[in-house]
């Protein structure tokens, strides 16, 4: 896949370069499904033929049986409900007596759970329990019945029927009484009722984990159950509560690893929910605990980021650039940098889109205008983020921040009429990343500001449409699997110009 849109809504990670080529003539399976893995979240698409020639090359073998999970995996998040059908009907026939049949058949319906969290109104609870009810042999039976039991309560929950789910509940609590996975389906279930924002019923759960089923081994329930606890907290605008349970979290987890990792995780909620004083108030406190991790590292350029985004927020611009300024200053070098200033400009460029859509457009350019000044530093003047994972690899989750704000910078100035300045930077990504998630479309909205430039007078119209000719014809001839590719190859056919 390469769509632009992608990237603005994912957490930021290392450039993927997944071009297959010649990968489908490739004799070695394994290698096959290496690429295909490579491939599925970016270009699903390309993984999708991969797994296709897979099952055909392979019939009733366990590649297979692994390409068929795959394959169900992405059909899934497509939404392609009769292909997920169908593969596992293929499971139940062709592979009812393959050892890693049940596995696959879990793996499917913890895909269902996996979509329905995030994108679901309720169905994919619903196909998720059919085919837990599938498996009924081996070591996975019992795993299916806890996964069927907890996606029963959650289902109830997340339609709405309070006696439904709290009679399933009870059911559950009795059935798997003394059951060792019993503290992880109530800590689901709980994060099912907060996610409903049905606070009380979370705060209860998460109490009674905590009094009943202390952490031990790969059992974090209680520790998480402590960390929602605070979310739920500053949810309802408890904040002495929240503040109490933060300072007990810490106390009762001191010298744990997965300490760090929850107080990051409550930074990030309250941030995301613009409590930017709380989220920097626990950034602070995981300076002393942590100066080596991912978290520790990033932790102290946080703060003063929090501060910037409430600046953003009350509308006091004014104090904005010049904490930039100090930001960038402060922290020479940081490989984190450019991720940072680039939410800051993100913060902008969400606001701005909010008051667009509430029609108020004059603030809306201005606070667009400011998104794309500060994603500008990113591109201009900080160091390159995917030259940072050169000396500092555990910064990887951040080397597209670079890639990333050249294109929010061009998407910002196009937003403006700014054609030519979006073009700047829409081609700095094109040179110098090539192999980007969003190249191929990016040469694609180069053609688009092209034609616009031409309508609008800036250029005459010969000169936009062979200029939009020529990045067209690049896009096919390097990102022919690019969806822009169609529409672009439209436009030169309707022009007379294709290939």
């Amino acid at each position: 896949m390469c769509k632009k849109g992608i990237v603005a809504s994912m957490v930021m990670v290392g450039v993927v370069f997944c071009w297959v080529g010649s990968t489908l003539a490739a004799e070695d399976t394994k290698e096959l499904l290496k690429q295909a893995k490579i491939c599925k979240k970016w270009y699903p698409e390309r993984a999708e033929a991969i797994y296709k020639k897979i099952i055909a090359d392979k019939p009733s073998s366990d590649d297979e049986l692994e390409a068929q999970r795959n394959l169900a995996h992405i059909y899934i998040f497509d939404k392609k409900e009769a292909e997920v059908q169908g593969i596992i009907n293929r499971l139940n026939t062709e592979f009812a007596k393959n050892p890693n049949q049940p596995a696959a058949l879990y793996n499917i319906a913890e895909t269902y759970e996996e979509y329905e969290r995030l994108y679901g109104k309720g169905e994919s609870y619903e196909s998720a329990k059919g085919v837990y009810q599938k498996i009924t042999g081996g070591p996975y039976a019992d795993k299916a019945k806890v996964g069927f039991a907890r996606v029963g309560v959650a289902a109830f929950i997340k339609a709405g029927k309070d006696g439904d789910a709290q009679a399933a509940f009870d059911k559950l609590n009795t059935d798997f009484a003394g059951n060792s996975a019993l503290p992880r389906m109530l800590y689901d279930i709980a994060v099912e009722y907060e996610a409903a924002k049905r606070y009380e019923k979370a705060e209860g759960i998460y109490k009674n984990i905590i009094a009943k089923y202390p952490d031990s081994g790969d059992n974090h329930c209680a520790l998480g159950s402590q960390k929602h606890l605070v979310l739920v907290y500053s949810a309802t605008g408890k904040n002495n509560e929240a503040k109490a349970a933060l300072e007990k979290l810490i106390k009762d987890n001191a010298g744990r690893q997965e300490l760090v990792v929850a107080l990051y995780d409550i930074a990030l909620e309250h941030e995301g929910a613009g409590r930017h004083q709380d989220a920097a108030a626990v950034y602070q406190k995981i300076l002393p605990l942590d100066q080596k991790s991912m978290r520790g590292l990033k932790a102290p350029i946080d703060i003063p980021k929090c501060q910037i985004l409430g600046y953003i927020d009350a509308g006091d611009d004014g104090k904005v650039m010049p904490a930039v300024e100090k930001l960038i200053a402060d922290f020479p070098g940081h490989p984190y940098m450019p991720a940072a200033v680039s939410r800051i400009a993100e913060q902008y460029q969400k606001r701005g889109a909010k008051l667009e859509a509430d029609g108020r457009i004059g603030q809306a350019k201005d606070y667009t205008k400011n998104a794309a000044a500060i994603y500008e530093i990113v591109v201009m003047r900080l160091p390159d983020s995917t030259a940072y994972t050169k000396t500092s690899g555990i910064m990887k989750e951040f080397e597209t921040a670079t890639p990333k704000a050249c294109s929010a910078a061009g998407d910002c100035y196009r937003k403006l009429d700014a054609y030519e300045k979006s073009n700047q930077c829409y081609q700095k990504l094109v040179d110098v990343y090539p192999k980007f998630i969003s190249a191929g479309s990016t040469l694609y909205m180069m053609g688009q500001n092209y034609q616009q430039m031409g309508k609008s007078g800036l250029i005459s119209k010969s000169e936009a449409d062979a200029k939009a000719k020529t990045v067209y014809e690049q896009l096919l001839a390097k990102y022919p699997d690019c969806k822009a590719a169609v529409a672009a190859q439209s436009w030169l056919a309707l022009k007379g110009g294709s290939k």
